[in-house]
C-alpha cells in the first residue's frame, strides 16, 4: 500500500561518509520517509547521497543551512562524535526531531541539555546504539542528575 506524501517524514541527513550511508540506506528502505536534504562537508560524499536517493534531495555543506530548510521535519546526525551535541542542539532549537549516533554527547551537561531542549520544544530525540550484545561485556549506564551526580548504576 503506497503512502501519502502526507504522511512522510521529511529527513536530512548530517553526514553520509560510513555509518551515514548505511542509515542513509537503511532510512531509504521505509516507505514513510522522504530524504530531502543531505549536508557533508566533502562534495563527493555529499553528491553520492544525493545520487542514491534519486536527485531529488538538496545538498549542503554547512549543517546550519540544512537545519534552516523548512522541508526538513527531522535529522539524522552520524558526523564525527564531538559534533554530536552541537549539531542535535542546534536541531533542537530550529525545530527538528533528532536521530544521532552514539555517543550521544562528549559531557553528561551537553546530554542534560539536549534532554531540556527536546521537551521545551516538544521534539522527538533518539541516539543509535546498535550493538551485538556479546557475552561478558557489561554496559554501566547512568542517570545524572541536574548537578550531574552519579544517581544511579545499571549493569546489564
Amino acid at each position: 500500500m503506497a503512502v501519502s506524501p502526507n504522511d512522510k517524514i521529511r529527513l536530512g541527513f548530517i553526514g553520509v561518509a560510513g555509518r551515514g550511508s548505511e542509515l542513509l540506506r537503511w532510512f531509504s528502505k521505509h516507505e514513510d520517509v522522504d530524504v530531502t536534504a543531505i549536508c557533508d562537508l566533502y562534495p563527493e560524499h555529499r553528491q553520492r547521497a544525493i545520487d542514491f536517493v534519486g536527485g531529488t534531495a538538496t545538498g549542503y555543506e554547512n549543517f546550519r543551512d540544512l537545519l534552516a530548510d523548512d522541508r526538513v521535519e527531522a535529522v539524522v546526525i552520524a558526523t564525527p562524535p564531538q559534533w554530536h551535541a552541537i549539531m542535535a542542539t542546534e536541531a533542537l532549537q530550529a525545530g527538528k526531531d533528532v536521530y544521532c549516533e552514539k555517543p550521544m554527547a562528549r559531557l553528561p551537561r551537553e546530554s542534560l541539555t539536549m534532554a531540556a531542549l527536546a521537551a521545551k520544544h516538544g521534539r522527538v530525540t533518539q541516539v543509535g546504539t546498535q550493538s551485538l550484545p556479546l557475552t561478558g561485556i557489561r554496559q554501566r549506564c547512568w542517570a545524572g542528575g541536574v548537578d550531574s551526580t552519579l544517581s544511579n548504576i545499571n549493569t546489564i
